[in-house]
């Protein structure tokens, strides 16, 4: 069976990463069985990425919540794994008779946390909701006044998370009716949507970013925007005496780090210190994203995209945040920059060929839209065997970035 899988950030009111949900779906060879599909795909699923050891790079140290088809809820699964580490998510479609509230009653009293997908009252639910830790609520399908007659009624009762959270202004209301987590890609998009005005800090960033993607690198104009900006020197010299960089000795200087990192090394770890520098009052879980579709776009561009180079392939992925991490519309960010065509034309949207299905594909991806996976990755000439490798690897790369260099 081939298995994809990917991993969705879950946010509390700080902002910060609390728990992580495992996104996936397994395509075994026969396909008469869906339901053995389900209940196939998340025992390879607690085998592979929470059972084994890749769990420290997939979890980074907080729970992540595992959709339990209702074979596996009755099969005693939880036992293989400790409370703490998983979040037992029981879809709106178990069915909650008898033998499926007794599980759940012994999950609860073993410790385990149990959260309720798509919530909805039935009374046939009451039970269940007894035992929830946690209930979701889906901010797309469910209205405004829905939203709010839930966390009435069950704030006082439970934790409420509310999901497909896509905007700034969904969470805010969220956050406003009581709502304690989130989960969605808002932190993705920009707060203020602006064409003028973008702070000095975050365009002088935006300019050592096109300084270095330039064809010929000019260290003297390098080394006048790092001196103008204490905090990006700060985090250039960090990141130049990390071992991940390797550097032989400390470098003292930003002439001596320029020129000892070369231009090959300047091109990436001077991008990714830049781009780190405009998150300060962002999610961090912004730039991790960003990071993991940089390395992701590089990865898999390697092998299907001949037309970008592994630099180009990596600031296309990186760039697809830029509105984001500046608060500004993605074309005026852009406008700063001196990339090529082929990379810029795909981020705006207008792209054809191989850069733009690349970029449409990390994209995919990341949200766990595997029917489209599947066809972008098939007319790539990629298979869903290389996708899952290269995108932990991707994970595993950007949380150590994350962690230990920015």
């Amino acid at each position: 069976m081939n298995v994809f899988l990917s991993r969705q950030p879950i946010l509390d009111v700080h902002r910060e990463v609390v728990a992580y949900e495992l996104l996936y779906r397994g395509r075994p060879e026969n396909r008469q069985n869906p339901d053995g599909d389900a209940n196939a795909a998340t025992s390879q699923i607690l085998q592979s990425a929470v059972l084994g050891p890749a769990f420290a790079h997939v979890s980074r140290g907080v729970p992540v919540f595992v959709n339990f088809p209702r074979e596996l809820l009755l099969a005693n699964v939880h036992e293989l794994f400790p409370p703490e580490a998983v979040v037992i998510e029981i879809l709106e479609t178990v069915h909650a008779d008898g033998a499926v509230i007794d599980a759940c009653r012994d999950l609860k009293q073993r410790g385990y946390t149990i959260a309720l997908d798509d919530f909805e009252e039935r009374p046939d639910l009451e039970p269940l909701i007894e035992l929830a830790d946690i209930v979701k609520v889906d901010f797309v399908a469910s209205t405004s006044d829905r939203r709010a007659e839930i966390a009435r009624d069950y704030r006082k009762r439970c934790r409420l998370l509310a999901e497909k959270i896509e905007s700034w202004d969904d969470y805010e209301q969220a956050r406003w009716l009581g709502y304690e987590l989130f989960q969605g890609y808002y932190f993705c998009e920009p707060q203020m949507v602006t064409s003028k005005d973008m702070p000095g800090s975050k365009l002088g960033r935006l300019r050592f970013v096109e300084a270095v993607s330039r064809e010929d690198i000019d260290f003297d104009q390098l080394e006048v925007i790092v001196q103008a900006d204490p905090s990006l020197m700060v985090r250039l010299l960090r990141i130049l005496n990390s071992p991940l960089v390797g550097a032989q000795q400390p470098l003292g200087s930003v002439r001596q780090a320029l020129v000892v990192l070369g231009e090959r090394r300047l091109r990436r770890w001077g991008t990714l210190v830049a781009m780190s520098g405009l998150i300060e009052e962002k999610p961090r879980a912004l730039l991790n994203t960003a990071l993991t579709r940089a390395k992701f776009s590089e990865s898999v561009g390697g092998e299907v995209c001949d037309e970008l180079n592994g630099f180009e392939l990596f600031l296309l992925g990186l760039l697809s945040l830029v509105d984001a991490l500046v608060d500004t519309d993605r074309a005026h960010a852009l406008s700063t920059l001196a990339v090529a065509d082929a990379i810029r034309l795909p981020l705006l949207g207008t792209g054809v060929g191989r850069p733009m299905q690349l970029l449409q594909l990390v994209e995919a991806y990341e949200r766990g839209e595997w029917d489209r996976v599947e066809r972008l990755g098939s007319e790539l000439g990629t298979s869903p065997v290389k996708l899952s490798e290269l995108y932990a690897e991707s994970l595993r790369w950007a949380d150590t970035v994350t962690a230990e260099v920015l």
